[in-house]
This record gives C-alpha cells, structure tokens and sequence, in this order.
C-alpha cells in the first residue's frame, strides 16, 4: 500500500490555503485514486493506565466514603430508635400518670361534691341548731327573771324550810330483809317488827334489800338513834332523811375534804354543827 502526502503549502478548495502540511489537497487527486486514501488514527495516550488507576482509587474511595456513611447511618438509625424507644416509654409512662391523675382527680371531684352536700347538710343543722339555741336563750331569759324574782326565791326557802322540818322526823335504814308480799300491810308489819327488833336488840340481819324510810311522831328519836348509829352492825346504816340541797350541800364537803387531803392536810373529819356538815381537824391535831 502507498501513502502519499499532500504537497507543502497546498491550497484547499475555496481560495483558503493550509497552515499545516499533514493534510491532503484532495483537488489534485482523481477520482479513482480516492480509494487510496488511509484514515488517520489518533494516537494512543500513554497515561491510560494511570486512569485506570486513577479511577480505580476514586472507586475504593467511593467505596469507602459509602461504607462509612452508612456506617454512620446505621450508628445514627439506631440512636434514633433507641431514642424513639425511651420516647415511647416516657409516653407510655405519662399516659399512666395521666390516667392515674385523671383517675385520682375524679375522686377528689367526687369528695368534692361529697362535702359540699355535707356542708348543705350541715349548714341546714346549724341553722336549726342556732333557731333551738335562741329559743332556749329567750325561754332561759324568761325564766331567769322568774327564777330572780324576790318572791320566788322566799317561796323556795320556805318550802326548804318545810320540807328539812318533815324529814327530821325520818332516818333511812338499809340492811334489813324485806317481805316479798302482794299486800302492803303484811310487808308494813314486817319492817315494823324487824325495826323493832334491831332497835331494841341491834342484831345482825343479813343481805342488802332497799331502804327503809321510818317516820317518826317527833325528831327526838330519830336523832338519837343518829347519835348511836355506831352501835349498829357494820351492814346497817342509818342515815337523815335530807332534802335535795341538803344532800347536794353535803357532796360538796366531801370533795372539799377529798381536795384538802390530796393536798397533804391531815387529820380533817366532817362533823354536823348545828345540823350543817361542816370539816373540822381532829383532837389530836388541835393539841399539836
């Protein structure tokens, strides 16, 4: 095969003239020998393999940035989800409480409603209460000033005085056995007579039955038997019959020398002066 080269400094069709000696003047060529003609190869480069390389090396770091981001992805996907876990637990955790709380806040509606019919309830009973309390103030006005009245007051004494006067006739005796009988004279005749009998012979009669209130036609008697009640067997006792004061004024000595002697007095005793239970020291302790 012969190559021929186009000759120096040919002009191209167009009047244009070719810089370059390297390309052909197909003008002078005929048409039959344009068969001739070889196609220009491009040349070869030598640094091809150092792209291969070169691409090669960009791969594996494709590569490598691509693991490790997917690496970090990963690392990053399972922080979300444990995150996303301790999320769903705090959820789960104030759904609880809430529902406790929710829970806890009906009930504390519920007392609510609950003391506030209480409280209905209980202002109706102190306006009933106060409605009771001024009736009583005004029926305890009234009947202070009847209680104060100078009248009222000397027709209790005097019937004080009437009353003192007819139990001084009596004495309570206690000890002695009483008739289980449906007519009242025989059980009359039977304390008579065990009257009788521990009056003039003091015996001893046993058991514990009700009082028995004797009325005398005089206070003599009955005063002295008084005076000797310390003959009498420890189970029976005498006593005056006294009136509702009386008895009142007499409990209130005995917790006055019950007082006193808690408080380290000695030797105190009540004795009737005149009739009126009064404390007085004894002997011994007046010669002291």
């Amino acid at each position: 095969m012969s190559l021929q080269r186009t000759p120096p400094q040919a002009t191209l069709t167009g009047g244009s003239g070719g810089g370059s000696g390297s390309l052909p003047n197909l003008i002078t060529y005929e048409e039959d020998s344009i068969d001739y003609i070889n196609t220009r190869k491009r040349k070869e480069r030598c640094d091809q393999e150092e792209y291969k390389n070169d691409i090669a090396s960009l791969r594996a770091d494709i590569m490598i940035y691509f693991k490790e981001m997917s690496k970090t992805q990963n690392e990053n996907l399972k922080i979300i989800r444990e995150e996303m876990r301790e999320i769903k637990d705090e959820i789960k955790a104030i759904k609880s409480v809430t529902e406790n709380f929710t829970q806890q806040l009906k009930e504390v509606n519920d007392d609510i409603k609950n003391i506030k019919l209480n409280n209905t309830a209980t202002q109706e009973k102190i306006c009933h209460l106060e409605k009771e309390i001024s009736q009583l103030k005004t029926k305890d006005s009234s009947d202070n000033l009847i209680a104060e009245s100078p009248l009222l007051k000397c027709e209790n004494l005097i019937q004080e005085l009437k009353d003192r006067s007819d139990r001084e006739k009596n004495i309570i005796i206690t000890g002695i056995p009483e008739k289980t009988d449906k007519h009242f004279n025989v059980r009359r005749i039977h304390d008579i007579e065990e009257f009788t009998k521990l009056a003039t012979s003091v015996i001893y009669v046993p058991g514990k039955n009700r009082p028995l209130k004797i009325s005398f036609n005089k206070n003599d008697t009955p005063k002295l038997l008084l005076q000797n009640r310390a003959k009498f067997p420890d189970t029976v006792k005498i006593y005056s019959d006294q009136t509702p004061t009386q008895k009142q004024y007499l409990q209130s000595v005995k917790e006055e020398l019950k007082r006193r002697l808690d408080e380290g007095e000695k030797d105190l005793i009540i004795k009737y002066i005149k009739g009126i239970p009064s404390i007085i020291e004894t002997k011994t302790n007046q010669k002291n």
